[in-house]
């Protein structure tokens, strides 16, 4: 959640927030499978995935990407912007 001085300093500067909602824990010491095991068990429609690029050793990311990928389309989704994402589910920002 934000606070009040946080949301008027994001809307000063035009700015929108985005949050994810499916969160595996891929900076832990966890391997692909793992991490792609945790995506598909909260996975739903409209959901944002966060796995991360940065520091340290992100190679079981990496390696859980295409499998996450290939999974979901198995499943039936679709990947789209964010800016997409906003417009199908008539959010709005903050």
């Amino acid at each position: 959640m934000l606070s009040p001085g946080q949301k008027k300093k994001i809307e000063a500067r035009g700015l929108t927030v985005v949050l994810g909602d499916v969160i595996p824990g891929d900076w832990k010491d966890i391997d692909a499978a793992t991490i792609r095991e945790r995506v598909l068990k909260k996975v739903r429609t409209g959901a944002i995935i966060v796995l991360h690029d940065g520091s340290g050793d992100r190679s079981e990311t990496v390696k859980a990407t295409p499998m996450l990928i290939d999974a979901l389309r198995e499943q039936g989704y679709s990947f789209v912007t964010v800016s997409e994402l906003a417009r199908r589910t008539n959010a709005t920002a903050l």
